[in-house]
């Protein structure tokens, strides 16, 4: 039987599953994921091939760089997703995630660049800039 993860946005209008593993979890304390999420991101991340959608009509796309789009529900404005142009991963936000019982930390990447309205937690590494 194949290990399948459901996910959705706040109002389940992009419904979505992954087949098979979810990496740790990353977090992101860089300048664009606070800005995107209102704080630091905790994403993990897949295969492309692995995420399927069983809704996705409200799925929106936004290119944040040259090099990176982020996906989210343009009616209730859930962040979703982070890829990058050209790989064959992408990073699902874990908030998003329905069964997230096996997650674990992994990293905490561009500590460099977090706010200075909290700490970071010594929950795993840290690094100051991406590790991925």
């Amino acid at each position: 039987m194949s290990n399948v993860t459901t996910g959705s946005c706040l109002c389940e209008s992009v419904s979505f599953e992954v087949s098979g593993s979810i990496s740790k979890v990353y977090f992101c304390h860089c300048k664009q994921c606070r800005s995107w999420g209102g704080h630091f991101a905790a994403a993990a991340g897949i295969k492309k091939s692995q995420l399927s959608f069983s809704k996705s009509e409200s799925l929106k796309w936004f290119s944040s760089s040259e090099v990176a789009e982020r996906g989210f529900c343009e009616d209730c404005g859930s962040s979703l997703f982070w890829k990058e142009e050209g790989s064959s991963r992408i990073f699902i936000w874990v908030g998003t995630i329905s069964d997230s019982a096996d997650l674990e930390p992994a990293a905490h990447m561009y500590t460099k660049d977090a706010g200075n309205y909290y700490s970071i937690p010594n929950d795993c590494e840290h690094f100051e800039y991406d590790t991925t």
